[in-house]
């Protein structure tokens, strides 16, 4: 990467912004915006002048850090959904027509690109409702591609050298965002819809039977009571007794979970999820615990969890199945309040 930026000035700035924003002193906060604002601006210059964007290495790493860099704000993530459709875009277009005629195997580079990519465009997800950048360029990206060499999923999970952004099968990550786009259904899923959460919930299934970590467990817990908010014959008072329960499952595998040696927007995930539906104080309390643990870590993604959670533990109080169901919607539903969150 710095052999890139040596030649490529937007990359060379964001990467400064990256590192500067890491000190934690309001002089390198200032030096980390500037270095920003100007990766912007010269990114601008160099895709106007680039005749094939889609094999420029230089412009799919800027690209990248934007999106890395967007992730360390705590404050509203203006362009990460621009940032992370441009990186998209150019990991599509380096699957184009051109490249079938002559195949050449994909680079360790590439490789870390398209897993940032997933990574950030799955999981964000659910911490920015109007996030949807596998919406606008995941279903014309060729993952085989990106991911043609991946072990088994039972392998995958005991070797981090083999995806090591990801840290687990890519499409799990692709469930990840299917789950969650679904689950923004604020009406009674239609025909089309039912057979997309059955798959979904199928494929959530099989995953569970491939690992034993608890964090991943954790994760499929998480993933169960979002499925179960869009359940399409269940009414929503035996939905409710259900998202409960996988809460208290839930509960017990975080309680012993080692916080320090999860990767922090995965483990957010399901700490959010879970928060969202805490309606007792020791759940919460439990929760917030861990949430803390995470904190020393400077990262934004920290404080909107933090600053989301708050919000939805100081509406009024209720009987537990309204409060739980509530936590949810605003978690995922996309609507004025869920956004008060992000």
């Amino acid at each position: 990467m710095l052999r890139l930026a040596h030649v490529c000035p937007p990359l060379m700035a964001v990467i400064i912004a990256v590192a500067a924003f890491d000190k934690e002193t309001p002089r390198y906060d200032r030096l980390a915006m500037e270095s920003y604002q100007s990766s912007l601006h010269n990114l601008r210059a160099r895709i106007a002048r680039a005749a094939n964007a889609g094999n420029d290495d230089a412009l799919l790493a800027t690209t990248v850090f934007l999106c890395v860099f967007e992730n360390l704000r705590s404050d509203t993530q203006f362009n990460l959904n621009l940032h992370l459709t441009g990186t998209g875009a150019l990991l599509t277009q380096r699957d184009s027509a051109e490249t079938q005629v002559n195949p050449r195997s994909v680079t360790v580079f590439e490789r870390l690109c398209a897993e940032s990519f997933l990574y950030h465009s799955s999981l964000m997800m659910l911490f920015n409702p109007s996030l949807d950048a596998l919406a606008n360029t995941g279903y014309t990206l060729n993952w085989t591609r990106y991911f043609s060499n991946s072990q088994p999923e039972a392998e995958v999970w005991s070797n981090k050298k083999t995806q090591s952004v990801l840290d687990a099968p890519y499409n799990l990550f692709l469930l990840i965002a299917g789950v969650t786009r679904l689950a923004r259904v604020t009406r009674p899923l239609n025909e089309g819809e039912v057979e997309t959460w059955k798959e979904l919930n199928y494929q959530l299934l099989q995953f569970k039977q491939t690992t034993s970590h608890d964090a991943y467990q954790l994760h499929f817990e998480a993933m169960h009571i979002i499925l179960l908010k869009v359940h399409p014959i269940l009414p929503e008072s035996e939905v409710m007794e259900q998202v409960y329960r996988v809460l208290q499952d839930g509960s017990s595998i975080l309680y012993a979970l080692d916080t320090h040696s999860n990767l922090l927007a995965y483990l957010l995930w399901t700490l959010t999820v879970l928060g969202s539906i805490a309606v007792d104080s020791q759940t919460r309390r439990l929760v917030k615990a861990k949430i803390d643990e995470l904190a020393r870590r400077r990262h934004g993604l920290v404080t909107r969890t933090q600053k989301c959670l708050r919000y939805i533990w100081d509406l009024p109080q209720d009987d537990r199945a309204m409060m739980t169901g509530r936590g949810l919607r605003i978690l995922v539903g996309g609507s004025q309040i869920g956004e008060e969150c992000v």
